[in-house]
């Protein structure tokens, strides 16, 4: 055993003493070296380095021993004797220390504290170092401060790239242990023991007299282990003729092994502890060292200037790499060679890049080179990105090179100065946060949808003060190309940075760029990256776990990339000032859809998603497509190389031959420095990173979404779900024009299954003869994603296919296969999978037991509802159904509940009476394109009264829309004269339970409020513009008369008193509200007691104390909230009638104050009371018919004592059906 082997320190997080946790120091002077030498080239083979000191006794003992090895400041003398030797030795100083390769082990000798750049020397330590090798800091007798601090700061270095650390420790005072502590080791100091006077002879001899006292010392397992080592090195010490080793004395002793190696580690807590230069404290932020800087137009010119006015030059030019992005043109250059820079600053800035460059011997990717392009898409195209390394630029989406397992920031231009001047930068270090994603995402879900998803779900400042590793199955299932899009955008969450670590995606990106490191090189930087990952266990201050099942194709709605939504979801309402003036710039209104909005522009391109997967995905959407005729669509690759590899592929000729733009390589319209704007108010779908007002231009606006969203867009002309196109892949849009059903089957799969010339693509499934007549298609997960048409099924049915077995089917696509008669076989994704290796097996469907069974048995149970199941063995679809449902509908249709009670008076009091139905709101809308046709108001004023339908629905539902049909309603009010709408409120005993109010103080609520109804704010002008809006209220002295005078009647057939209602204390129009109450009931009506009561203070007491009303008289509006509220009292707006009426003889409207509940309609749950209470007013009020309007209201309150209540009223699982209610009413009237 060799004191080596045993010398080897070990990053185990065990805390018991073991052998490996040991570190043996033996000083002898002055042959310290050629023991060492000896001991280490019995290694063959080993390559070591010395960072030895000017003195060299180490380095030339190695160059003489014949050692493979570099020295480091080596004298001329020594590098004449070794190569003497046949040693390759060469003379290097502090200003020119270069490495040849890795070694096997590094000496850091005091050349930490004398060299006069001791940072080349951490350098050197961590370019050199083999993974697992060996790091020795052998300090000798003059360690200070200084020294002790250096070696520990190269120890963490050599420990960041994977070697074994230990020291050979030589001062001998308890205040250097004592430093050495503060430094982060744990030490065990066992003093000195003195050169006795006689010198033992032998082994032995020295083990006994120099050993013994350190033996005793340690705990009894680590003796054995010690004493093997011990007795290895003395053995092999040089000796003179008397066998006596050569040395002054000789010392051993134990230090444990660093605290850092205790605890498990994150990938940053790696990064950042191999690049401290100096460690941070509360007074200083650390010391940072950065391996690669990058540099553009933009953020560097005052960086250079500042250096210059130092007297400075750039300390490592060879780590400093350079480009041309931000303002360069993507345009062509003119047949003169001169290029369309947008200004003379812009050029200006290019020009003194390239001289900066040039004075500091800078590597620059200019507008001539074949591999230029944006900064954060040609470094680690050519391979300058690597794991493990500290990587800055002054641009915010450095954060793209974390990728590869790498801490990549973005930098200010100070900053930039800080790094040329010193390859270092202060930092203080940051919180740890992990976002785990996990699952598979859907066709048409990418790295840009999945990042905007996060930001959606922890906000633009979830990051702020962390680093962000992105882990999970999703993260690995990525490729560079997406994990890099993922990067780039953490600092849109607040990040510093955002990595991924490197696995052996990363290290097949790396080994095929043209400047990553090849052969012997490869293999030992692999060995060090495969170290770069979080340990087991590591603690990050914060975690986030992603469902990537629950991610959609997602864009930006606002001016912040934090307003992310799905494609499909609403936008949300304003919780702030700043999310108000969010809509308000981008002119959107909550709760409207991204999808459907239309789009002026649209680009493609930046260093988030720049690069050749971006391109073929654009080029998977526009091919044999076009472009919408009113988008304009930028592509833009993100380099030059990326540039001819899609041009290589023809993606160029389908980007032009769509209708876009094929542009040079460039940041172009992401921040539209280089003249690529979107103009003013025009709204742009962009691939790029940033969405801020005027970003892209000045009054741009701008939606973030991934390429393919992007695509889409620009083919539709306005926002779509890029999911529709794979399910077009079953069926694509082209052939989406036929007005039949059959002869689809051809084209289903086209674009995967014909060539363009309509030759069969020979290995496609459906090609294949022996696969015809099969009527079982087995296919991947989330298959049909994105379909919301019928073509689909159609298509597949028109194939022969009768059932579709996945892992997972889109619910839209599943729901269209049901109504077509495809049947959905959802089963787990194993059991799939052992499917598809058994093509050929003859599959039994059982859809009465919803089984699937095998021939050899095994049996595979599918959910399917009971409904589709009756269909399907029924062999009928959903019309099918509907049509058996005819007699019910009719039901539905001519007998609705108002017409049937109504029916049912006529025959029991010998009336007759005759219906007539014409169009209003809505469907008049559809039918005649107005809400409100000519026949339709002329029938209402030849009739004795109008029973009200449905006016609105759903369909019609768009506020801004400029003919609704409220406007038909309030239109046939005018018309006919109809300024007081009765509404009446009264409890019932047995539907208390149905009201929130207490119960004590509902009884006996009887009162009716009557409404104005052609005049106020509903009637009056309204404008609009940009940045304002007005509604005017006014009120004549006439409209505030006649509805009073109503009022007033009305509460002397009742109980004599009015409550008028306003809002005097504010309103012009309610004071003269106010004024004209009070002068009709002091002058006509003296007999009816009158109170005003404020609307604010009426919607507290109309709850508070409902039994102190009779009639309450309100302007149109207040009238409208209130008998709404109202309703809450009854227990349900299903109990709530209405009246509109006017002069004696005028035509009245009737109708319940919910309408007839589209919403609902046809479902056959609808509260009918309300309809038919609103048909006894009509015989009352516009009939004369008393009795007969009592008749209905006693059935219908004898139907409500005996219980029979709708789901609105009724308790869970007691409700009856409106058809049954209404049977009740009409079985009470009989």
């Amino acid at each position: 055993m060799s004191a080596f082997d045993t010398a080897t320190a070990t990053s185990s997080a065990a805390q018991q003493w073991n052998a490996q946790d040991y570190a043996i120091d033996a000083g002898f002077v002055p042959t310290l070296g050629g023991a060492v030498a000896r001991l280490l080239d019995a290694r063959a083979g080993e390559r070591i380095l010395d960072l030895g000191c000017g003195d060299g006794v180490l380095t030339t003992e190695l160059a003489l021993s014949g050692a493979h090895m570099q020295g480091v400041d080596a004298s001329p003398e020594m590098v004449i004797a070794a190569r003497a030797r046949g040693v390759d030795a060469r003379v290097m100083d502090g200003h020119a220390l270069t490495f040849d390769g890795a070694f096997d082990a590094v000496f850091s000798n005091a050349a930490l504290h004398w060299m006069p750049n001791p940072d080349r020397v951490l350098e050197g330590v961590r370019r050199a170092l083999r993974p697992g090798g060996r790091f020795v800091a052998e300090f000798g007798g003059h360690g200070n401060v200084a020294t002790i601090v250096a070696a520990v700061q190269a120890a963490r270095v050599a420990h960041g790239q994977g070697a074994s650390t230990f020291q050979w420790y030589f001062p001998t005072a308890d205040g250097y242990a004592e430093r050495l502590r503060k430094h982060g080791f744990q030490v065990k100091l066992i003093e000195c023991l003195p050169r006795p006077t006689a010198l033992p002879t032998g082994v032995a001899g020295w083990l006994r007299v120099f050993a013994a006292p350190l033996l005793d010392d340690l705990p009894a397992e680590a003796r054995a282990t010690v004493r093997d080592a011990a007795t290895a090195l003395l053995a092999d010490l040089p000796r003179n003729a008397t066998g006596q080793p050569l040395a002054d004395y000789v010392r051993l002793r134990v230090l444990a092994r660093k605290r850092m190696t205790s605890a498990p580690r994150t990938l940053y807590d790696k990064l950042w502890d191999a690049h401290v230069v100096v460690p941070e404290t509360d007074s200083a932020p650390a010391v940072l060292y950065i391996d690669l800087h990058l540099i553009h137009e933009v953020t560097s010119p005052q960086a250079f200037t500042e250096l210059r006015e130092r007297g400075l030059k750039p300390r490592r030019p060879d780590r400093t790499k350079a480009t041309m992005d931000h303002s360069t043109p993507t345009l062509p250059a003119a047949a003169d060679g001169t290029l369309p820079y947008a200004s003379a600053a812009s050029e200006a800035q290019v020009a003194m890049l390239a001289r900066n460059c040039a004075e500091h011997g800078i590597e620059l990717f200019d507008m001539a080179s074949d591999n230029r392009g944006i900064v954060h898409v040609i470094a680690p195209e050519q391979g300058f990105t690597q794991p493990g390394m500290t990587i800055v630029c002054g641009d915010s989406h450095t954060s793209t090179h974390g990728a590869f397992g790498s801490l990549a920031f973005g930098i200010g231009t100070s900053e930039v100065g800080h790094v040329l001047a010193t390859q270092c930068l202060l930092q203080r270090k940051a919180k740890t946060l992990a976002i785990t994603v996990d699952g598979e995402v859907a066709p048409g879900i990418g790295a840009k949808d999945v990042v905007l998803h996060i930001i959606g779900v922890i906000g633009v400042n979830g990051g702020t003060g962390h680093v962000i590793e992105f882990r999970g199955s999703t993260i690995e299932a990525m490729d560079m190309e997406q994990r890099m899009t993922l990067c780039n955008m953490s600092i849109e969450a607040g990040a510093r940075a955002g990595m991924v670590a490197p696995d052996q995606v990363t290290f097949d990106f790396v080994a095929n760029t043209p400047r990553g490191p090849k052969g012997a090189d490869f293999d030992a930087a692999v060995a060090r990256w495969t170290q770069l990952r979080s340990d087991e266990g590591a603690r990050f201050d914060s975690e986030v776990h992603i469902d990537a099942a629950d991610i959609r194709p997602t864009l930006t709605w606002g001016t912040h990339p934090g307003t992310a939504i799905a494609v499909d979801a609403p936008i949300p309402a304003a919780n702030d000032a700043a999310a108000q003036k969010g809509l308000d710039y981008m002119q959107f209104q909550a709760g409207q859809s991204l999808a459907g909005t239309p789009v002026d522009v649209v680009f493609v391109g930046s260093c988030t998603n720049g690069r050749l997967s971006d391109m073929r995905e654009v080029a998977q959407v526009l091919r044999g497509r076009r472009v919408a005729e009113r988008v304009r669509m930028l592509v833009v690759p993100g380099s030059e190389i990326v540039k001819r590899q899609a041009e290589a592929e023809g993606i160029h000729e389908i980007v032009r031959a769509a209708g876009a733009e094929w542009r040079e390589p460039g940041c172009s319209m992401c921040i539209a420095m280089n003249g690529d704007l979107v103009a003013p108010g025009q709204l742009a779908v962009s691939t790029s990173n940033r969405n801020f007002e005027g970003r892209q231009g000045p009054g741009s606006r701008t939606l973030l979404a991934s390429p393919m969203s992007a695509a889409w867009a620009a083919v539709q002309g306005h926002v779509a779900d890029a999911r529709e196109l794979f399910a077009q892949e079953i069926i694509p849009a082209r052939f989406l024009s036929t007005t039949e059903r059959a002869g689809l089957g051809r084209n289903a799969f086209n674009d995967w299954r014909w060539q363009a010339d309509g030759s069969p693509v020979a290995d496609f499934a459906f090609n294949q003869p022996h696969n015809a007549g099969r009527s079982i298609l087995l296919a991947g997960r989330n298959f049909g994603c994105g379909s919301s048409r019928e073509h689909a099924p159609w298509a597949l049915t028109d194939l022969g296919l009768r059932a579709i077995v996945s892992s997972e089917i889109a619910d839209i696509f599943r729901g269209n296969s049901l109504k077509n008669g495809l049947l959905p076989i959802v089963l787990d994704e194993a059991d799939v999978q052992v499917l598809m290796q058994r093509p050929d097996d003859e599959l039994t469907i059982d859809v009465a037991a919803r089984e699937l069974r095998t021939p050899d048995g095994r049996v595979y149970s599918f959910p399917l509802d009971g409904f589709s199941q009756t269909c399907l063995l029924e062999g009928v679809d959903q019309l099918g159904y509907l049509l058996g449902r005819v007699p019910e509908i009719e039901r539905y249709e001519m007998a609705a509940a108002a017409v049937a009670v109504l029916n049912a008076v006529a025959e029991r009091f010998n009336h007759t009476f005759t219906f007539s139905e014409h169009d209003i709101g809505g469907i008049a809308i559809d039918r005649h394109g107005e809400p409100l046709p000519a026949s339709t108001l002329a029938a209402c004023q030849a009739a004795n009264a109008v029973l009200l339908g449905a006016v609105g629905g759903p369909k019609w539902s768009d506020p801004n829309a400029k003919v609704r049909p409220e406007q038909g309603l309030l239109a046939i009010r005018k018309a006919l004269g109809l300024y007081a709408n009765l509404r009446p409120v009264r409890t019932h005993e047995a539907a208390l339970h149905a009201s929130p109010i207490k119960a004590e103080l509902l009884q006996g609520v009887d009162f009716v409020v009557v409404r104005e109804l052609t005049g106020g704010i509903y009637f009056g002008d309204k404008t609009r513009d940009a940045d304002s809006a007005s509604d005017l209220c006014r009120y004549t002295v006439a409209e505030i008369e006649r509805v009073l005078r109503s009022g007033f009647r009305l509460a002397q057939q009742r109980r004599g008193k009015v409550t008028s209602v306003d809002k005097a204390n504010v309103l012009e129009t309610s004071r003269l509200w106010r004024d004209v109450a009070t002068r009709i009931g002091r002058e006509e009506f003296p007999d009816v007691a009158l109170e005003h009561q404020l609307v604010d203070s009426m919607a507290m007491h109309l709850l508070a104390k409902p039994r102190e009303y009779d009639v309450i008289v309100t302007e149109n509006m207040f009238g409208d909230i209130l008998t709404d509220e109202a309703s809450m009292l009854a227990g349900s707006l299903g109990l709530l009638p209405s009246a509109s009426l006017g002069e004696p003889g005028a035509v009245g409207i009737y109708e319940p104050i919910h309408g007839s509940a589209p919403d609902i309609a046809g479902k056959g749950i609808a509260n009918p009371y309300a309809t038919i209470f609103s048909a006894a007013m009509l015989l009352r009020h516009s009939l004369g018919l008393e009795a007969e309007a009592a008749a209905v209201e006693a059935a219908v309150h004898a139907v409500l004592d005996d219980g029979v209540f709708t789901a609105d009223l009724a308790a869970k699982g007691s409700a009856v059906s409106t058809a049954a209610a209404t049977d009740a009413v009409l079985a009470k009237l009989g």
